[in-house]
């Protein structure tokens, strides 16, 4: 029995490098059926087919059970992380790479998730002492790079990101991701025109990437280039439809563009799709009050405010309540 679970554990993992997911998925539902106490890696590798199509949850009870029959298995460990990582559940995620560490220290890929777990948790600071370690095991990873330079950025180091990326891209003069961040790191520092090369540069390897296209227009805002802006924003768009901010950001430029009925708009798509966006609530309220529409602007700035307050954002906060007394 064990012979031919071996021989169904291979079959899928030649199917799963195929890229036939359902066929790896049978081989290994049957490799478990014949041999349950050998199958800590058919569940593994059937937790990792699901992971592939995005069934975060689906994968855990197979992560699971891969260590609950093999309680020292790194890798195991270090895919539930991953897993626990995309479905938010950070805390979890963190005490897994933890573990898959103090199992296997020399495993690059556990500390850089574990510093992108961090970042996520905004402990940006104790991000960097991961990525140190994914470069000093694997020097020549542009990934860790980007997310160290990430990391300092989120922490205002920009020179230091940016000499993060500049390393990525030595090592990977195609990486589309090292050029967007760096042209933001540089953006921050006021060097503008050096951000918009390396917006183009990582639009002309992925004419397709929306954070290229929406970073440029953020660029070109920074400029007092709405209209140039704007057109970005709609490229961004047209990318990725469901993503808040783009309208957001769209709408703030139709906004200094006088437009404001097209800005309203952008910020009622905004705020469907994220109904917790404070900022689209107050930048809504405040067109709306330019045009008149006293009663609806207050409703826009009271949800501001109410959701300021629940999500912790003092600034915000005082502004709205100065807008209520003005307004």
């Amino acid at each position: 029995m064990r012979k031919k679970a071996r021989y169904y554990l291979k079959q899928g993992d030649n199917k799963y490098k195929l890229g036939d997911f359902a066929g790896a998925l049978a081989d290994y539902d049957k490799a478990i059926e014949l041999s349950p106490g050998f199958a800590a890696v058919a569940y593994y590798s059937r937790g990792n087919v699901k992971a592939m199509l995005e069934q975060y949850a689906d994968a855990l009870p197979d992560y699971d059970k891969a260590i609950e029959l093999s309680p020292a298995f790194p890798d195991a460990y270090h895919n539930r992380g991953a897993a626990k990582g995309k479905l938010e559940e950070y805390d979890a995620a963190l005490a897994d790479f933890d573990i898959a560490i103090r199992l296997d220290p020399n495993d690059p890929s556990s500390y850089n998730n574990r510093g992108l777990v961090k970042v996520n948790l905004e402990r940006y600071a104790d991000a960097i002492p991961d990525y140190d370690a994914a470069i000093r095991l694997e020097p020549r990873n542009p990934k860790s790079y980007v997310n160290r330079g990430i990391a300092r950025a989120r922490l205002g180091e920009y020179d230091t990101a940016i000499e993060d990326y500049d390393i990525a891209i030595r090592l990977a003069p195609v990486y589309g991701m090292a050029y967007v961040n760096r042209g933001v790191a540089k953006d921050n520092l006021r060097q503008h025109d050096a951000a918009l090369a390396d917006f183009d540069k990582a639009i002309c390897l992925n004419p397709h990437d929306a954070m290229a296209y929406v970073n440029r227009g953020l660029s070109k805002a920074n400029r007092e280039q709405y209209a140039d802006a704007v057109a970005d924003y709609d490229i961004a768009i047209g990318f990725d439809p469901d993503n808040a901010e783009f309208y957001y950001n769209r709408g703030n430029a139709q906004d200094k563009l006088g437009e404001r009925s097209a800005a309203i708009v952008d910020y009622d798509a905004a705020i469907r799709l994220d109904p917790d966006y404070a900022v689209a609530y107050r930048a809504r309220g405040h067109d709306r009050y330019k045009l008149g529409l006293i009663g609806a602007a207050e409703e826009d700035f009271q949800t501001a405010l109410k959701l300021a307050e629940q999500q912790g954002d003092e600034g915000l906060k005082a502004e709205m309540e100065q807008a209520i007394e003005e307004h």
